[in-house]
């Protein structure tokens, strides 16, 4: 391959179009090839020109496309591009000899996205109105720009915080009709880059679409194996389906739903069944609809082992490489994988001085608490923030309130790992079975040591001080009596920052538990001003005390007391659907003005009154909030129709109240039965006259008032000092 030539693709910015014409008098077939390039490039000389060539050889006249990338590659640039390269290829036509009833699009990769969405009649021929594309052949494209979207060709194409309305009307899949032209597919299972399950979503909603199947929602479980069903697009989908959403489930194959023949078959013979949910294995020809499937549960087992075997050989080759010395996993904080050689681990200076100045704080005595205060004071990004700062992918949660927020477990991590003596070390986990992926640790004469690989961050006489150091500070296990955990616990929330409040026991007296704000910038280097400190015993009084008037009001008066929540009930009713009825009359009347905006100026566009370019950018524009209005009008309408249940609430309410009637002590399950949350505000006043307003919001009501109320709870906290705790409204 001529690399200057690949090169020369990442300069060229502009439209142009590559001929690749047979001028042999004879009428031919027409392919548009549409290269790919992440969007950042048209790699033509890979992906445009090898493929003319050969279309040449099989009697086509071909067309390769360059269109815009880069910082030029906003949506809906190249697609314009595209249009406009068809446009070109209709005009020489007759000059030619080009059939164009048989006329194709090829594109690869972020190129495989512009072809096949130029399929499409929303962003594609109708809206350009061109003739239908007799096929599309697609290699390895991105379809989707939404979780398994190739993230380069997203951020090109669409930019780097893109709307969710964005990514749905850029997502193929989401345009799919019975209309859609004949298509090819051919991906390759180990793509990393673009995922097979990226092509798949296309299969099924196209299937979907022409079986008259609607309302549509994807599921989908990027990067985990199929052996493991607790992958969260399965879970959602569980959950999706007791909630009585799902009546139809559509698969590429057997494999697609997990490759584990037990529980895929519980599923498929019990679960889906049950719950008179119709399965459908597209390539598989399996459709519960037609009855039981003889073959299906023998494809299950092959499934299973192919699953097996797979592992297997990984299993085998992971032990080779980790015997040889090679690094099984990714380089720590502190270190950076080789440029010329992926198996070599080279020093990151800017995070090997912050492993540097752990390693030195921690010798002068500085515990990991406060080292990792010091940090979060200099502002030194936490290892995830700084991996994402320099686009290194690494697994672990992704989202991090405050990126500057070190952890004591991460400083322990770091001053633990011999990897920074230059060492590798493989095996330190491992896992059961390829159905059991959990990692578990491994004993250290189970590790593979291999000594002086890469140049070290620490010295070893330093990092062996710090283990005979640490070794000397080991945490206190906790005593059994103070491991229990609070019935109040995850439901005390802080009044100011809205934070949880933590459990803690009193160090000296254990029968004291209390509660502090999780986000107290004093304890927990967070970012709220006060402590909201209360006492668990005040607190269950308090909420005793509440549920005993309230008790006492409904068996004195049931009927006041059914008004009463049915007047709360009612009103927030009223006001909601006050609300949501006002912005759906908004919502409507801007969709119906789009619509009359959009006709106007289609009507101006074909009198001449506006040109093709400024047609495309503003229908564009009222595409994109058509379906931003369409998406809000549907939720409006779905609110307004759950207002109807909060009806049924109170009597639930009722029953609760009745049972703790009942009962001589309030319990765990009852105290989330009845109640959502309670906010803690932080103590005003001082000595005996200090108070603390708490605010209880019950299930299904929210916070509600008794109008027959006696006298707030008191407590002395401790000598000279007692609080008020008051649950009524400011």
């Amino acid at each position: 391959m001529d690399l200057k030539k690949f090169r020369d693709t990442y300069r060229i910015n502009r439209f142009t179009i590559k001929e690749y014409v047979l001028n042999d008098g004879k009428s031919h077939p027409v392919a548009i090839i549409c290269p790919g390039g992440a969007y950042r490039r048209v790699c033509s000389y890979v992906e445009g020109e090898p493929f003319a060539k050969k279309l040449n050889e099989k009697g086509i006249s071909a067309f390769v496309v360059y269109y815009r990338c880069k910082e030029k590659a906003q949506f809906p640039a190249p697609q314009n591009d595209l249009a406009r390269a068809i446009q070109y290829v209709m005009g020489k036509a007759e000059e030619y000899h080009l059939d164009m009833k048989n006329y194709s699009i090829w594109g690869s990769s972020a190129g495989g996205h512009l072809a096949a969405s130029f399929g499409t009649e929303t962003m594609g021929y109708l809206r350009y109105r061109l003739p239908k594309p007799s096929a599309l052949v697609l290699t390895y494209p991105v379809i989707t720009m939404g979780e398994l979207t190739h993230k380069e060709s997203r951020k090109y194409h669409l930019g780097e915080n893109p709307t969710e309305t964005m990514i749905a009307y850029t997502s193929v899949e989401q345009h799919v009709t019975d209309k859609y032209p004949r298509t090819f597919i051919w991906c390759g299972n180990a793509d990393k880059s673009v995922p097979p399950e990226n092509s798949h979503m296309l299969l099924l909603q196209k299937y979907a679409k022409e079986h008259g199947f609607s309302n549509t929602r994807s599921y989908v479980d990027d990067g985990y194996t199929g052996t493991n069903f607790n992958r969260p697009g399965f879970q959602k989908l569980l959950e999706d389906i007791e909630m009585g959403y799902v009546s139809v489930i559509i698969v590429k194959d057997m494999s697609r739903l997990g490759r584990d023949y037990l529980q895929v078959g519980y599923y498929t013979d019990t679960y889906f069944p049950d719950r008179n949910i119709r399965f459908i294995a597209v390539n598989d020809c399996v459709d519960s609809a037609d009855g039981e499937n003889e073959l299906a549960p023998f494809r299950n087992v092959m499934n299973e082992m192919y699953a097996r075997d797979i592992s297997r050989k990984v299993r085998s080759s992971h032990r080779l490489r980790g015997n040889a010395g090679e690094p099984l996993s990714q380089p720590p904080y502190g270190y950076l994988k080789s440029p010329e050689n992926k198996k070599k681990w080279i020093i990151d200076p800017e995070a090997a001085q912050v492993v540097q100045d752990i390693f030195r704080m921690c010798l002068e005595g500085k515990g990991n608490e406060t080292i990792a205060r010091i940090l979060q004071e200099r502002k030194v990004l936490i290892p995830m923030a700084y991996w994402r700062e320099k686009g290194l992918g690494r697994g672990g949660k992704k989202a991090q309130p405050n990126p500057y927020k070190w952890c004591k477990s991460t400083i322990a991590k770091i001053l633990a790992q011999q990897e920074y003596c230059g060492d590798v070390i493989n095996f330190k986990t491992y896992s059961k079975s390829f159905k059991n992926k959990a990692r578990i640790p491994n004993p250290e004469e189970n590790w593979a040591v291999f000594k002086d690989v890469h140049e070290p961050i620490i010295d070893r006489e330093t990092f062996e001080a710090v283990q005979k150091l640490t070794k000397k500070t080991k945490r206190r296990a906790p005593k059994a009596d103070n491991a229990e955990k609070n019935m109040f616990c995850d439901l005390l929330y802080c009044a100011d920052c809205g934070s949880k409040l933590w459990s803690h026991v009193n160090t000296i007296n254990k029968d004291i538990q209390y509660f502090s704000c999780s986000n107290y910038k004093v304890d927990t280097r967070g970012t709220c001003e006060t402590r909201h400190y209360i006492r668990a015993d005040a607190i269950e009084q308090v909420v005793m005390l509440e549920l005993k008037q309230m008790a006492r009001f409904l068996q004195s008066d049931e009927e006041a007391f059914a008004d009463l929540l049915a007047q709360k009930t009612q009103k927030d009713i009223i006001n909601e659907h006050k609300a949501l009825q006002g912005e759906l009359q908004r919502c409507t009347a801007r969709n119906q003005k789009v619509a009359e905006l959009y006709e106007k100026l289609y009507e101006d566009n074909v009198s001449g009154k506006v040109t093709d370019e400024w047609f495309m950018q503003l229908s564009h524009k009222y595409e994109v909030e058509r379906m931003e209005l369409k998406t809000k009008i549907a939720s409006l309408n779905e609110r307004i129709n759950n207002l109807g249940t909060m009806q049924q609430n109170k009597e639930r309410f009722i029953g609760a109240i009745r049972r703790f009637m009942e009962m001589e002590k309030l319990t765990a399950p009852l105290l989330r039965e009845l109640i959502d949350e309670i906010t803690v505000y932080e103590t005003e006043g001082v000595g005996k006259n200090r108070s603390q307003r708490i605010m209880i919001h019950y299930k299904f009501i929210g916070h509600i008032e008794i109008p027959e109320c006696g006298s707030n709870y008191k407590a002395d906290t401790r000598k000279g000092v007692a609080v008020e705790y008051i649950t009524k409204s400011a």
